[in-house]
């Protein structure tokens, strides 16, 4: 079975971030990192099963502050 762990990256990152008990262990690159991994997402999404998240309103917003972030 072919494995997707930028799926689960995404959604460990999305947890690390939302979830109330990891409000302790968040630091600086919780954020940026979770961001990351959504741009990642989104690029494999596109690339392995042709779906285009990118085109939603809510990820152009994420994607330009991750962009923020980044350059």
């Amino acid at each position: 079975m072919e494995k997707f762990t930028f799926i689960d990256r995404y959604f460990h990152s999305q947890r690390e971030l939302l979830d109330y008990n990891f409000s302790e262990d968040r630091d600086i690159n919780t954020l940026f990192t979770y961001l990351n991994n959504l741009h990642s997402t989104a690029d494999k999404l596109k690339d392995r099963f042709d779906c285009n998240i990118k085109d939603i309103p809510e990820f152009k917003l994420l994607r330009m502050i991750r962009n923020y972030f980044h350059h």
